[in-house]
């Protein structure tokens, strides 16, 4: 029998994701998520980066975790749509490579968007950033 969550336990989990995501501790990302998740990366529309399961999203996320010397993913507005989460996020980061798109270590990001959750059995089941 599926786990239905209560909203509150919902919020309480996409906080500890975003902490654990901020902290670059993929452990505690995967503490959150079902064995067979999806992430997708959004932009403009258009999925431009898909993966799906644990293994693969922590794979993603230990190869991507230096990219960024710091990064602070902030939640500015959750929204509450049946099944759907919808979070209003800011995005600000410094790099921490050079990249070979002329980006330099050291320039700093910051961006604007939202990630949908969706939950299955007190975890999440899929993650969409959008931006």
């Amino acid at each position: 029998m599926e786990y239905e969550m209560e909203n509150i336990d919902k919020e309480e989990l996409i906080y500890r994701y975003v902490e654990s995501y901020n902290a670059k501790d993929v452990d505690g990302m995967m503490k959150c998520v079902i064995e067979d998740v999806v992430f997708r990366n959004v932009a403009g529309n258009v999925v431009n980066m898909e993966v799906y399961g644990m293994t693969s999203l922590r794979e993603l996320a230990e190869k991507t975790k230096d990219l960024f010397r710091t990064r602070k993913q902030g939640i500015k507005k959750i929204d509450f749509q049946g099944d759907l989460v919808r979070v209003d996020i800011t995005f600000d980061a410094e790099f921490g490579i050079d990249l070979p798109n002329g980006v330099k270590a050291g320039d700093k990001m910051s961006v604007e968007g939202y990630t949908e959750f969706t939950f299955t059995d007190g975890l999440i089941s899929s993650i969409s950033d959008c931006a």
